[in-house]
């Protein structure tokens, strides 16, 4: 049960609160940009459910990677790339 609380949950609520905000942003702020953008290529919007599927994976993993960079480092190392320090 505590592998389950300490792994998997904060894993799984990231996956969820992932795919709510891509799907949210892409289908009810961007969905017309993005229709008019596939359009201009010559292209159908891809909305297939195994697009959803996809995303789902996609959101898993990055979760996944938050998770593991997240035990790795602090929350400042995590956030302090050397990108960060380039322009500064």
């Amino acid at each position: 049960m505590q592998i389950v609380r300490r792994l998997l949950l904060p894993i799984l609520l990231a996956t969820v609160w992932i795919s709510f905000s891509e799907f949210a942003r892409n289908e009810f702020l961007l969905k017309s940009q993005w229709v008019a953008h596939y359009a201009a290529m010559g292209l159908d919007f891809p909305g297939a459910p195994v697009n959803g599927a996809v995303w789902g994976l996609w959101s898993l993993l990055f979760a996944l990677v938050i998770y593991l960079i997240s035990r790795r480092f602090t929350f400042w190392e995590a956030g302090d790339s050397p990108g960060w320090q380039a322009s500064c």
